[in-house]
């Protein structure tokens, strides 16, 4: 992208950086030559008080001032927050973080703005716009924090996921995405949507970097020794009822490939559950779970809500309460049964999404390849792995049994390293037609 600056080679946070100064320097140069296009973010900070980083014991703390960036449901000291809802432009600057926030400002990580994100983190889609194709979606509801990333203006920034807000968006704009397992992260000082299916995450642009996050975020998870070593890897090629685009076919195949000829056991694989069934539960259980949570917004702004929104709150307003546990009894019924199929293998490997980023900015995409994860609360993460023939950023999922974070980030690394796709980021902005 031109006038962003680029960031270094190899895992960026991980080595030697320049001052703060530099870097936001770097950073607002960035926002005035690429916003305008863009539109990742919902407010940026004017100023950020030029100070150390905090030091223990005369070491460096392990993300010493590093920008990044929060999705626009997530509160952070002395920014509004603005959930991507017109009932919230006139928000006040919040008092205390996120519990996220927080443990990332205690490892010298520095939050320099607050990423767009659909309306209440649902599925009206806010103004942002893919950095390798400005007439393509960047996916959805963490639009904000994939595109800003992808396009360079820093090197991670939050989002959170309820159906396929992480998966989606990065895969949509070619980044590294991971979805953290439901509970591992403290979602305080988020905005509830479904409590159920609600997961916190983040976006790098490699996998050695959403590691170096994850040892903040998920501090007492440790990968043990061996745990990426003869790896057994289940293919699963179906996930919902979408129609799988040729390339997203084509792109599974070959990554399958290239890791059996690395050596990598490959076997098919299935879950032994009724996947629409899990589709029509989590709809089921999240309108109803979002009806309950937008009580403020549908009561004291209805008029200032989307029809995506809306919509869903119709529906979750239909779902009666015996209904309601009922799903989640069932849910739960089904994620045993598919845990058990998880179990024998380390990892899955599937779809990200049906395809590469839909042309067109009305829509977030869909998210048929990742609410099964949500819905069982497993932890995912998205590989990208090459470009299709026009130029759209493609790639795979990775997932395994919830609460093994840390070790599928480490497979992560190890399979993406393997596969060794060498980006060239988009610079600068695409607007060709495709």
């Amino acid at each position: 992208m031109e006038g962003i600056p680029q960031m270094d080679k190899g895992p960026v946070l991980v080595q030697a950086k320049p001052l703060l100064a530099d870097r936001l320097r770097s950073f607002n140069h960035g926002i005035k030559a690429a916003e305008p296009d863009l539109q990742a973010w919902a407010w940026t900070a004017a100023e950020v008080e030029n100070v150390p980083g905090r030091q223990i014991s005369g070491v460096a703390p392990p993300l010493k001032d590093l920008l990044f960036g929060v999705k626009d449901i997530i509160d952070v000291a002395g920014m509004p927050t603005k959930n991507g809802c017109r009932a919230y432009e006139q928000a006040e600057l919040k008092q205390a973080d996120a519990a996220c926030v927080a443990m990332l400002r205690d490892a010298g990580a520095i939050p320099i703005g607050k990423t767009v994100t659909a309306e209440l983190a649902y599925a009206e889609p806010g103004p942002t716009r893919n950095p390798w194709n400005t007439e393509h979606t960047p996916g959805g509801s963490s639009s904000g924090s994939a595109a800003a990333v992808a396009a360079g203006m820093v090197p991670f920034a939050l989002g959170t996921q309820t159906g396929g807000s992480i998966i989606r968006p990065a895969a949509y704009c070619g980044v590294v995405g991971f979805k953290a397992s439901r509970g591992a992260v403290s979602l305080s000082g988020v905005k509830s949507i479904s409590e159920s299916f609600d997961s916190l995450g983040w976006f790098t642009r490699s996998v050695d970097e959403a590691i170096t996050v994850g040892h903040v975020l998920l501090p007492n998870e440790a990968c043990s020794a061996g745990a990426t070593a003869n790896l057994k890897l289940g293919v699963l090629t179906q996930l919902g009822p979408a129609d799988i685009d040729p390339e997203s076919i084509e792109s599974l195949s070959g990554v399958a490939q290239i890791l059996s000829v690395a050596g990598y056991r490959i076997e098919p694989a299935r879950l032994p559950i009724d996947l629409e069934q899990v589709h029509f539960l989590h709809r089921k259980i999240m309108t109803h779970e979002m009806y309950r949570n937008f009580a403020y917004e549908r009561l004291q702004f209805k008029d200032k809500l989307g029809k995506a929104t809306l919509s869903a709150l119709d529906e979750g307003a239909a779902v009666s309460t015996t209904e309601y546990v009922h799903c989640l009894s069932r849910l739960r019924q089904l994620t045993v049964r598919a845990t058990d199929e998880l179990l024998k293998f380390d990892a899955i490997l599937t779809y990200s999404a049906p395809g590469p980023a839909p042309l067109g900015l009305n829509r977030t995409g869909n998210s048929s390849c990742n609410r099964v994860w949500s819905a069982l609360g497993s932890p995912a993460l998205h590989l990208p792995t090459g470009l299709t023939h026009r130029g759209l950023p493609i790639g795979v999922q990775l997932v395994t049994t919830p609460w093994n974070d840390m070790r599928l980030l480490e497979i992560g690394l190890r399979l993406h390293r393997a596969l060794n796709w060498q980006p060239e980021w988009p610079q600068p902005l695409a607007t060709a037609a495709s």
